[in-house]
C-alpha cells in the first residue's frame, strides 16, 4: 500500500506565530475531518472555537508546545519528528470534549450532566476515535 502524504489532506499551519491564519487553517481541517458544517455534526464547531480549555486556543497552546517538545527531541537524539502528523495529533487530541449535548424531548439535563462528564473521563479514547473516523472520511474522498 502506498503511503500518502498527511498534506494530501490537511492543510498543515507553517507560520505558528500567526494566530489568526492558524485558526482559520484548523477551523477548515476541522470542519474537512468532522462534517461539522452540517446538522449531523459529531461536535459543535461554535464550541470548539470558544471553549477556552479544550477548544482552538488549546489546539493552538499545544500545536506550540509539541513544536517546541519536537526541537528538543530531534536536538537530543538526531531523530525526526513528523511535524505534521503531530498536527494531526493535536488537532484531534481533546476534540471529545468539544461535543455538547442539549436537553430535548429524549434525554433530561442529569443526563446531559453525565454524558459530558463521561467525555471528560474518557477525552482521550475520544480523539483516537475521531482520529479513526477522519481517516474513514478522507479514504472515502
Amino acid at each position: 500500500m502506498c503511503m500518502s502524504s498527511i498534506e494530501d489532506y490537511l492543510s498543515i499551519p507553517k507560520d505558528i506565530s500567526n494566530y489568526a491564519n492558524f485558526s482559520a487553517i484548523t477551523r477548515k481541517n476541522i470542519i474537512s475531518l468532522f462534517n461539522l458544517d452540517n446538522s449531523e455534526a459529531k461536535i459543535s464547531l461554535i464550541f470548539f472555537e470558544n471553549n477556552g480549555d479544550h477548544g482552538i486556543h488549546h489546539v493552538y497552546a499545544v500545536r506550540k508546545k509539541s513544536l517546541y517538545i519536537s526541537d528538543v527531541i530531534e536536538k537530543e537524539t538526531e531523530e525526526s519528528v513528523d511535524r505534521n502528523l503531530l498536527y494531526a495529533m493535536v488537532l484531534a487530541h481533546d476534540s471529545g470534549r468539544s461535543h455538547v449535548y442539549a436537553p430535548d424531548d429524549r434525554i433530561t439535563p442529569d443526563q446531559v450532566l453525565r454524558k459530558e462528564k463521561n467525555n471528560d473521563r474518557k477525552h482521550s479514547l475520544y480523539g483516537t476515535a475521531q482520529v479513526r473516523f477522519a481517516v474513514r472520511l478522507l479514504r472515502k474522498k
